[in-house]
Protein backbone atom coordinates (compact mmCIF):
# COMPACT_ATOMS: atom_id res chain seq x y z
CA UNK A 1 0.00 0.00 0.00
CA UNK A 2 1.22 3.54 -0.78
CA UNK A 3 2.22 6.02 2.20
CA UNK A 4 0.12 9.75 1.81
CA UNK A 5 2.47 12.48 3.29
CA UNK A 6 0.32 15.49 4.50
CA UNK A 7 1.28 18.55 1.96
CA UNK A 8 2.76 21.68 3.83
CA UNK A 9 -0.19 23.97 2.57
CA UNK A 10 -3.37 21.75 5.01
CA UNK A 11 -3.81 23.95 8.15
CA UNK A 12 -5.93 27.27 8.94
CA UNK A 13 -5.29 31.12 7.04
CA UNK A 14 -6.94 33.84 8.29
CA UNK A 15 -6.72 37.47 6.42
CA UNK A 16 -8.44 40.57 6.59
CA UNK A 17 -9.92 42.72 3.72
CA UNK A 18 -12.26 45.69 3.55
CA UNK A 19 -16.01 45.27 1.86
CA UNK A 20 -17.80 47.48 -0.68
CA UNK A 21 -19.08 49.23 1.99
CA UNK A 22 -15.41 50.51 3.68
CA UNK A 23 -15.81 48.08 6.67
CA UNK A 24 -13.57 45.15 8.00
CA UNK A 25 -13.99 42.06 6.70
CA UNK A 26 -11.97 38.89 7.96
CA UNK A 27 -12.03 35.69 6.15
CA UNK A 28 -11.04 32.36 7.61
CA UNK A 29 -9.53 29.70 5.33
CA UNK A 30 -9.33 26.26 6.77
CA UNK A 31 -7.92 23.63 4.60
CA UNK A 32 -7.99 19.75 5.12
CA UNK A 33 -6.63 16.81 3.51
CA UNK A 34 -8.62 14.71 0.66
CA UNK A 35 -7.95 10.47 1.02
CA UNK A 36 -7.25 8.45 -1.84
CA UNK A 37 -9.74 6.88 -4.15
CA UNK A 38 -9.87 3.19 -4.49
CA UNK A 39 -12.31 1.07 -7.18
CA UNK A 40 -12.42 -2.83 -7.64
CA UNK A 41 -12.76 -4.59 -10.77
CA UNK A 42 -14.31 -8.31 -11.34
CA UNK A 43 -13.64 -9.86 -14.57
CA UNK A 44 -14.16 -12.96 -16.07
CA UNK A 45 -11.27 -15.05 -18.39
CA UNK A 46 -10.72 -18.61 -20.24
CA UNK A 47 -6.97 -18.73 -19.88
CA UNK A 48 -6.33 -19.35 -16.76
CA UNK A 49 -2.64 -17.15 -16.95
CA UNK A 50 -5.27 -14.23 -17.06
CA UNK A 51 -6.50 -15.30 -13.38
CA UNK A 52 -5.56 -13.34 -10.32
CA UNK A 53 -5.72 -10.10 -8.60
CA UNK A 54 -4.14 -6.74 -10.26
CA UNK A 55 -3.34 -3.44 -8.02
CA UNK A 56 -2.60 0.02 -10.01
CA UNK A 57 -2.11 3.27 -8.99
CA UNK A 58 -3.56 6.02 -11.34
CA UNK A 59 -4.08 10.32 -10.53
CA UNK A 60 -7.65 10.84 -10.37
CA UNK A 61 -9.23 13.75 -11.39
CA UNK A 62 -8.95 15.55 -8.13
CA UNK A 63 -5.18 15.06 -8.33
CA UNK A 64 -4.95 12.63 -5.74
CA UNK A 65 -3.89 8.55 -5.85
CA UNK A 66 -7.04 6.72 -7.67
CA UNK A 67 -6.05 2.63 -6.50
CA UNK A 68 -7.95 0.44 -8.75
CA UNK A 69 -7.85 -3.34 -7.61
CA UNK A 70 -8.79 -6.03 -10.53
CA UNK A 71 -10.32 -9.75 -9.83
CA UNK A 72 -10.09 -11.67 -12.72
CA UNK A 73 -11.73 -15.30 -12.52
CA UNK A 74 -11.57 -18.40 -14.85
CA UNK A 75 -14.49 -18.99 -17.50
CA UNK A 76 -16.02 -22.54 -18.05
CA UNK A 77 -16.03 -24.30 -21.58
CA UNK A 78 -19.34 -23.76 -22.77
CA UNK A 79 -21.27 -27.27 -23.82
CA UNK A 80 -24.32 -26.79 -26.00
CA UNK A 81 -27.05 -29.56 -26.66
CA UNK A 82 -29.05 -29.37 -29.61
CA UNK A 83 -31.98 -31.69 -30.79
CA UNK A 84 -32.76 -32.41 -34.90
CA UNK A 85 -34.76 -34.65 -36.39
CA UNK A 86 -34.13 -36.32 -39.93
CA UNK A 87 -35.60 -39.18 -42.52
CA UNK A 88 -32.23 -40.72 -43.37
CA UNK A 89 -31.59 -43.62 -41.10
CA UNK A 90 -28.02 -42.89 -41.69
CA UNK A 91 -27.72 -39.51 -40.29
CA UNK A 92 -29.24 -40.96 -37.10
CA UNK A 93 -27.18 -40.73 -33.59
CA UNK A 94 -24.76 -38.48 -31.74
CA UNK A 95 -21.99 -36.16 -33.16
CA UNK A 96 -20.15 -33.65 -31.15
CA UNK A 97 -18.18 -30.65 -32.72
CA UNK A 98 -15.80 -28.13 -30.60
CA UNK A 99 -15.97 -24.34 -31.43
CA UNK A 100 -14.41 -21.06 -30.69
CA UNK A 101 -16.48 -18.83 -28.52
CA UNK A 102 -16.82 -14.91 -28.84
CA UNK A 103 -14.17 -14.69 -25.69
CA UNK A 104 -11.93 -17.27 -27.20
CA UNK A 105 -13.01 -20.37 -25.03
CA UNK A 106 -14.00 -23.76 -25.88
CA UNK A 107 -17.72 -24.29 -27.33
CA UNK A 108 -18.52 -28.09 -27.49
CA UNK A 109 -21.59 -28.62 -29.11
CA UNK A 110 -23.69 -31.86 -29.42
CA UNK A 111 -26.22 -32.96 -31.95
CA UNK A 112 -28.38 -35.36 -31.02
CA UNK A 113 -30.63 -36.81 -34.57
CA UNK A 114 -33.45 -38.80 -34.15
CA UNK A 115 -35.80 -40.66 -37.14
CA UNK A 116 -38.60 -38.91 -39.31
CA UNK A 117 -41.42 -41.91 -39.53
CA UNK A 118 -43.16 -42.12 -43.21
CA UNK A 119 -46.40 -40.82 -43.60
CA UNK A 120 -49.44 -43.17 -44.86
CA UNK A 121 -52.46 -41.57 -46.42
CA UNK A 122 -55.29 -43.62 -47.53
CA UNK A 123 -57.85 -42.56 -50.20
CA UNK A 124 -60.86 -44.20 -50.69
CA UNK A 125 -62.69 -43.40 -54.84
CA UNK A 126 -65.37 -45.28 -56.80
CA UNK A 127 -65.74 -45.97 -60.94
CA UNK A 128 -68.02 -47.50 -63.20
CA UNK A 129 -65.00 -49.25 -64.71
CA UNK A 130 -64.47 -52.72 -63.35
CA UNK A 131 -60.81 -53.03 -64.27
CA UNK A 132 -60.03 -50.28 -62.06
CA UNK A 133 -61.17 -51.49 -59.23
CA UNK A 134 -59.28 -52.55 -56.30
CA UNK A 135 -55.89 -51.10 -54.15
CA UNK A 136 -52.43 -49.04 -55.38
CA UNK A 137 -50.15 -47.81 -53.28
CA UNK A 138 -47.55 -44.91 -54.54
CA UNK A 139 -44.99 -43.60 -52.20
CA UNK A 140 -44.00 -39.83 -52.50
CA UNK A 141 -41.62 -37.39 -51.31
CA UNK A 142 -43.48 -35.28 -48.57
CA UNK A 143 -42.82 -31.51 -47.63
CA UNK A 144 -39.91 -32.53 -44.93
CA UNK A 145 -37.86 -35.33 -47.60
CA UNK A 146 -39.47 -38.37 -46.21
CA UNK A 147 -41.47 -40.95 -48.16
CA UNK A 148 -45.36 -40.59 -47.72
CA UNK A 149 -46.82 -43.69 -49.01
CA UNK A 150 -50.44 -43.43 -50.70
CA UNK A 151 -53.31 -45.61 -50.81
CA UNK A 152 -55.85 -45.80 -52.95
CA UNK A 153 -59.13 -48.30 -52.86
CA UNK A 154 -61.61 -47.64 -56.08
CA UNK A 155 -64.94 -49.41 -55.21
CA UNK A 156 -67.82 -50.00 -58.58
CA UNK A 157 -70.01 -47.79 -59.02
CA UNK A 158 -73.29 -49.47 -59.89
CA UNK A 159 -75.70 -48.14 -62.64
CA UNK A 160 -77.79 -44.65 -61.95
CA UNK A 161 -81.44 -45.25 -62.61
CA UNK A 162 -83.50 -42.07 -62.57
CA UNK A 163 -87.41 -42.31 -62.64
CA UNK A 164 -89.13 -39.19 -63.59
CA UNK A 165 -93.27 -38.26 -63.50
CA UNK A 166 -94.38 -36.31 -66.84
CA UNK A 167 -97.87 -34.79 -67.48
CA UNK A 168 -99.51 -34.32 -71.17
CA UNK A 169 -102.74 -32.93 -72.88
CA UNK A 170 -101.77 -35.17 -75.47
CA UNK A 171 -103.06 -39.00 -74.93
CA UNK A 172 -100.80 -40.75 -78.18
CA UNK A 173 -97.59 -39.06 -75.02
CA UNK A 174 -98.97 -41.19 -72.14
CA UNK A 175 -97.37 -44.46 -70.95
CA UNK A 176 -93.69 -45.38 -69.73
CA UNK A 177 -90.63 -44.54 -71.50
CA UNK A 178 -86.87 -46.13 -70.80
CA UNK A 179 -83.75 -44.26 -72.16
CA UNK A 180 -80.12 -44.94 -71.38
CA UNK A 181 -77.58 -42.37 -71.38
CA UNK A 182 -73.93 -41.95 -70.15
CA UNK A 183 -73.05 -40.78 -66.72
CA UNK A 184 -69.90 -37.71 -66.17
CA UNK A 185 -68.02 -40.95 -64.70
CA UNK A 186 -68.65 -43.10 -68.23
CA UNK A 187 -71.51 -45.53 -66.74
CA UNK A 188 -75.02 -46.09 -67.49
CA UNK A 189 -77.55 -43.89 -66.51
CA UNK A 190 -81.29 -45.40 -67.17
CA UNK A 191 -83.65 -42.92 -67.24
CA UNK A 192 -87.66 -43.75 -66.54
CA UNK A 193 -90.46 -41.65 -67.67
CA UNK A 194 -94.15 -42.01 -66.31
CA UNK A 195 -96.24 -39.44 -68.40
CA UNK A 196 -99.85 -39.01 -67.07
CA UNK A 197 -102.69 -37.22 -69.07
CA UNK A 198 -103.94 -33.68 -68.20
CA UNK A 199 -107.31 -33.30 -68.51
CA UNK A 200 -109.38 -30.53 -70.46
CA UNK A 201 -110.56 -27.09 -68.00
CA UNK A 202 -113.83 -26.01 -67.92
CA UNK A 203 -114.81 -22.65 -66.70
CA UNK A 204 -118.23 -20.78 -66.78
CA UNK A 205 -118.56 -17.35 -67.31
CA UNK A 206 -122.59 -15.63 -66.27
CA UNK A 207 -122.69 -11.85 -67.74
CA UNK A 208 -125.35 -9.59 -68.45
CA UNK A 209 -126.53 -7.89 -71.50
CA UNK A 210 -129.43 -5.34 -71.78
CA UNK A 211 -130.24 -7.13 -76.31
CA UNK A 212 -132.34 -9.68 -75.74
CA UNK A 213 -130.58 -11.32 -79.02
CA UNK A 214 -128.00 -11.99 -76.77
CA UNK A 215 -129.43 -13.74 -74.21
CA UNK A 216 -128.48 -17.23 -73.33
CA UNK A 217 -125.64 -19.98 -73.36
CA UNK A 218 -122.58 -20.25 -75.78
CA UNK A 219 -119.39 -23.00 -75.51
CA UNK A 220 -115.97 -21.86 -76.79
CA UNK A 221 -112.66 -24.72 -76.80
CA UNK A 222 -109.91 -22.50 -76.26
CA UNK A 223 -105.92 -23.40 -75.85
CA UNK A 224 -104.68 -23.58 -72.21
CA UNK A 225 -101.12 -22.09 -71.01
CA UNK A 226 -100.11 -25.94 -70.71
CA UNK A 227 -101.08 -26.69 -74.23
CA UNK A 228 -104.73 -28.78 -73.24
CA UNK A 229 -108.19 -27.96 -74.05
CA UNK A 230 -109.86 -25.25 -72.57
CA UNK A 231 -113.36 -25.27 -72.78
CA UNK A 232 -115.11 -21.57 -71.66
CA UNK A 233 -119.25 -22.09 -70.94
CA UNK A 234 -120.74 -18.08 -71.15
CA UNK A 235 -124.00 -17.83 -69.87
CA UNK A 236 -125.86 -14.56 -70.60
CA UNK A 237 -129.04 -12.88 -69.05
CA UNK A 238 -130.77 -9.96 -69.52
CA UNK A 239 -130.64 -6.51 -67.88
CA UNK A 240 -133.65 -4.38 -67.07
CA UNK A 241 -133.95 -0.63 -67.37
CA UNK A 242 -131.71 1.47 -64.63
CA UNK A 243 -134.11 3.56 -62.64
CA UNK A 244 -132.10 6.41 -60.94
CA UNK A 245 -133.64 8.76 -58.89
CA UNK A 246 -131.63 12.17 -57.60
CA UNK A 247 -132.67 14.85 -54.95
CA UNK A 248 -131.73 18.44 -56.00
CA UNK A 249 -132.39 21.53 -54.01
CA UNK A 250 -133.42 25.70 -55.39
CA UNK A 251 -133.66 28.69 -54.24
CA UNK A 252 -135.75 29.22 -57.41
CA UNK A 253 -139.23 28.54 -56.74
CA UNK A 254 -139.85 27.88 -61.08
CA UNK A 255 -137.71 24.90 -60.56
CA UNK A 256 -139.28 23.16 -57.75
CA UNK A 257 -141.08 19.68 -58.74
CA UNK A 258 -139.86 16.85 -60.42
CA UNK A 259 -138.27 15.98 -64.26
CA UNK A 260 -138.03 12.34 -65.74
CA UNK A 261 -135.49 12.06 -68.26
CA UNK A 262 -133.92 8.90 -70.38
CA UNK A 263 -130.60 8.63 -71.11
CA UNK A 264 -128.53 5.58 -73.20
CA UNK A 265 -126.47 3.66 -70.59
CA UNK A 266 -122.62 2.29 -71.07
CA UNK A 267 -123.93 -0.98 -71.92
CA UNK A 268 -126.45 0.55 -74.76
CA UNK A 269 -129.93 0.15 -72.12
CA UNK A 270 -131.67 2.89 -71.13
CA UNK A 271 -131.08 4.53 -67.79
CA UNK A 272 -134.49 6.14 -66.10
CA UNK A 273 -133.07 9.51 -64.22
CA UNK A 274 -135.93 11.15 -62.28
CA UNK A 275 -134.95 14.47 -59.86
CA UNK A 276 -136.66 15.61 -56.92
CA UNK A 277 -136.18 19.48 -56.87
CA UNK A 278 -137.11 21.15 -53.38
CA UNK A 279 -137.00 24.83 -52.65
CA UNK A 280 -134.16 26.46 -50.11
CA UNK A 281 -135.32 29.03 -48.05
CA UNK A 282 -133.84 32.56 -47.90
CA UNK A 283 -131.59 32.84 -44.84
CA UNK A 284 -132.13 35.75 -42.64
CA UNK A 285 -129.25 37.67 -39.96
CA UNK A 286 -129.25 40.15 -37.47
CA UNK A 287 -125.95 42.22 -36.96
CA UNK A 288 -125.83 44.15 -33.51
CA UNK A 289 -123.08 47.24 -34.13
CA UNK A 290 -122.55 50.80 -32.09
CA UNK A 291 -122.19 54.38 -33.32
CA UNK A 292 -121.58 57.49 -31.59
CA UNK A 293 -123.71 59.43 -33.91
CA UNK A 294 -127.24 60.01 -33.62
CA UNK A 295 -128.11 60.22 -37.61
CA UNK A 296 -127.04 56.21 -37.43
CA UNK A 297 -129.02 54.99 -34.75
CA UNK A 298 -131.74 52.61 -35.42
CA UNK A 299 -132.55 49.23 -38.01
CA UNK A 300 -131.87 48.89 -41.34
CA UNK A 301 -132.66 45.81 -43.62
CA UNK A 302 -130.33 44.49 -46.82
CA UNK A 303 -131.05 42.00 -49.30
CA UNK A 304 -127.88 40.28 -50.57
CA UNK A 305 -127.17 36.64 -52.46
CA UNK A 306 -125.97 34.01 -50.50
CA UNK A 307 -123.60 31.73 -51.63
CA UNK A 308 -126.03 29.27 -52.89
CA UNK A 309 -127.41 31.95 -55.02
CA UNK A 310 -130.46 32.37 -52.92
CA UNK A 311 -131.78 35.64 -50.57
CA UNK A 312 -129.62 36.48 -47.72
CA UNK A 313 -131.73 39.12 -45.44
CA UNK A 314 -129.44 41.04 -43.36
CA UNK A 315 -130.92 43.07 -40.24
CA UNK A 316 -128.57 46.06 -38.58
CA UNK A 317 -129.36 46.95 -35.37
CA UNK A 318 -127.18 50.64 -34.57
CA UNK A 319 -126.96 51.86 -30.89
CA UNK A 320 -125.82 55.24 -29.48
CA UNK A 321 -122.21 55.21 -27.84
CA UNK A 322 -121.32 57.07 -25.11
CA UNK A 323 -118.69 59.69 -24.58
CA UNK A 324 -114.87 58.37 -23.38
CA UNK A 325 -114.38 59.81 -20.02
CA UNK A 326 -110.08 58.98 -18.93
CA UNK A 327 -108.45 59.91 -15.58
CA UNK A 328 -104.62 60.64 -15.56
CA UNK A 329 -102.09 61.25 -12.44
CA UNK A 330 -99.04 62.94 -13.23
CA UNK A 331 -96.27 64.50 -11.35
CA UNK A 332 -94.30 67.31 -11.59
CA UNK A 333 -91.54 69.19 -10.32
CA UNK A 334 -92.83 72.56 -11.22
CA UNK A 335 -95.46 74.31 -9.02
CA UNK A 336 -96.88 76.31 -12.27
CA UNK A 337 -97.99 72.64 -13.90
CA UNK A 338 -99.67 71.23 -10.55
CA UNK A 339 -103.38 70.98 -10.50
CA UNK A 340 -106.45 69.56 -13.10
CA UNK A 341 -106.53 69.66 -16.90
CA UNK A 342 -109.65 68.48 -19.05
CA UNK A 343 -109.43 67.75 -22.54
CA UNK A 344 -111.14 66.72 -25.35
CA UNK A 345 -110.25 64.43 -28.04
CA UNK A 346 -112.02 62.44 -31.04
CA UNK A 347 -111.90 58.70 -30.67
CA UNK A 348 -110.95 56.51 -33.61
CA UNK A 349 -114.93 55.81 -33.90
CA UNK A 350 -115.15 59.93 -34.04
CA UNK A 351 -117.08 60.06 -30.49
CA UNK A 352 -115.39 62.66 -27.92
CA UNK A 353 -112.88 60.93 -25.16
CA UNK A 354 -112.73 63.70 -22.67
CA UNK A 355 -109.20 63.36 -20.93
CA UNK A 356 -108.82 64.46 -16.95
CA UNK A 357 -104.86 64.74 -15.81
CA UNK A 358 -104.22 65.10 -12.34
CA UNK A 359 -100.67 66.58 -11.74
CA UNK A 360 -99.25 66.85 -7.83
CA UNK A 361 -95.76 68.32 -7.00
CA UNK A 362 -92.24 66.48 -6.59
CA UNK A 363 -90.23 67.66 -3.78
CA UNK A 364 -86.48 68.85 -4.16
CA UNK A 365 -83.54 66.37 -3.47
CA UNK A 366 -81.16 66.90 -0.04
CA UNK A 367 -77.91 65.64 0.36
CA UNK A 368 -75.03 65.93 2.56
CA UNK A 369 -71.26 65.34 1.20
CA UNK A 370 -68.48 64.94 4.02
CA UNK A 371 -64.82 65.48 2.71
CA UNK A 372 -61.39 66.20 4.29
CA UNK A 373 -58.93 69.19 3.13
CA UNK A 374 -54.88 70.56 4.53
CA UNK A 375 -55.68 73.67 2.69
CA UNK A 376 -57.42 75.63 5.91
CA UNK A 377 -58.97 77.99 3.19
CA UNK A 378 -61.17 75.22 2.32
CA UNK A 379 -62.63 74.30 5.43
CA UNK A 380 -66.35 75.14 6.31
CA UNK A 381 -69.93 74.34 4.59
CA UNK A 382 -71.04 74.91 0.69
CA UNK A 383 -74.47 74.28 -0.16
CA UNK A 384 -74.78 73.65 -4.32
CA UNK A 385 -78.32 73.17 -6.41
CA UNK A 386 -78.34 71.03 -9.17
CA UNK A 387 -81.04 69.61 -11.76
CA UNK A 388 -82.18 65.56 -10.69
CA UNK A 389 -82.59 63.33 -13.16
CA UNK A 390 -86.34 63.70 -12.68
CA UNK A 391 -85.97 67.57 -13.96
CA UNK A 392 -86.35 68.71 -9.83
CA UNK A 393 -83.96 70.39 -7.77
CA UNK A 394 -81.18 68.30 -6.01
CA UNK A 395 -79.50 70.43 -3.07
CA UNK A 396 -76.04 68.99 -1.85
CA UNK A 397 -74.15 70.49 0.98
CA UNK A 398 -69.98 69.85 1.28
CA UNK A 399 -68.89 70.15 4.85
CA UNK A 400 -65.08 70.03 4.91
CA UNK A 401 -62.54 68.75 7.62
CA UNK A 402 -58.77 69.97 8.55
CA UNK A 403 -56.27 66.94 7.88
CA UNK A 404 -53.20 67.30 10.46
CA UNK A 405 -49.21 67.30 9.26
CA UNK A 406 -48.00 63.37 8.51
CA UNK A 407 -45.03 62.59 10.85
CA UNK A 408 -43.10 59.51 9.71
CA UNK A 409 -39.78 58.40 11.80
CA UNK A 410 -37.18 55.82 10.00
CA UNK A 411 -34.50 53.77 11.88
CA UNK A 412 -31.30 53.11 9.47
CA UNK A 413 -28.10 51.79 9.83
CA UNK A 414 -24.45 52.21 8.21
CA UNK A 415 -20.73 51.48 8.42
CA UNK A 416 -20.06 55.73 7.83
CA UNK A 417 -19.42 57.02 11.36
CA UNK A 418 -19.85 60.14 9.67
CA UNK A 419 -23.92 59.16 8.29
CA UNK A 420 -24.81 58.22 12.01
CA UNK A 421 -26.84 60.86 13.74
CA UNK A 422 -30.58 61.99 13.07
CA UNK A 423 -31.97 63.75 10.28
CA UNK A 424 -35.19 65.80 9.11
CA UNK A 425 -37.34 66.33 5.73
CA UNK A 426 -40.42 67.91 4.53
CA UNK A 427 -42.15 66.39 1.67
CA UNK A 428 -45.77 67.12 0.23
CA UNK A 429 -48.26 64.43 0.40
CA UNK A 430 -50.74 63.55 -2.19
CA UNK A 431 -53.31 65.41 -0.98
CA UNK A 432 -50.59 68.47 -1.07
CA UNK A 433 -49.88 68.35 2.57
CA UNK A 434 -47.02 68.37 4.74
CA UNK A 435 -45.37 65.08 5.26
CA UNK A 436 -42.04 65.08 8.03
CA UNK A 437 -40.18 62.54 8.00
CA UNK A 438 -37.75 61.88 10.81
CA UNK A 439 -34.16 59.40 9.85
CA UNK A 440 -32.26 57.74 13.17
CA UNK A 441 -29.52 56.39 11.55
CA UNK A 442 -26.91 54.07 14.17
CA UNK A 443 -23.31 52.59 13.56
CA UNK A 444 -23.33 49.20 11.87
CA UNK A 445 -20.50 47.28 13.54
CA UNK A 446 -17.46 45.19 11.44
CA UNK A 447 -18.48 41.67 10.26
CA UNK A 448 -16.29 38.70 10.86
CA UNK A 449 -16.46 35.54 8.12
CA UNK A 450 -14.86 32.06 7.96
CA UNK A 451 -13.67 30.05 4.83
CA UNK A 452 -13.76 26.44 5.63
Amino acid sequence: MQQIAIQPNVGTVVQNLQTYQGCDSIVTTVTSLLPSLSNTINLTSCDPADVGTEIDTLIAYNGCDSIITTNTTLVSTYNITQNETSCDPLAVGISIDTFMSALGCDSIVTVNTSLLAASFNTINVESCDPSEVGTTIDTLIAANGCDSIITTNTTLISTYNITQNETSCDPLAVGISIDTFISALGCDSIVTVNTSLLAASFNTINVESCDPSEVGTTVDTLIAANGCDSIITTNTTLISTYNITQNETSCDSSAVGISIDTFMSALGCDSIVTVNTSLLAASFNTINIESCDPSEVGTTVDTLVAANGCDSIITTNTTLISTYNITQNETSCDPSAVGISIDTFISALGCDSIVTVNTSLLAASFNTINIESCDSSEVGTTVDTLVAANGCDSIITTNTTLISTYNITQNETSCDPLAVGISIDTFMSALGCDSIVTVNTSFWQHLLYHKY
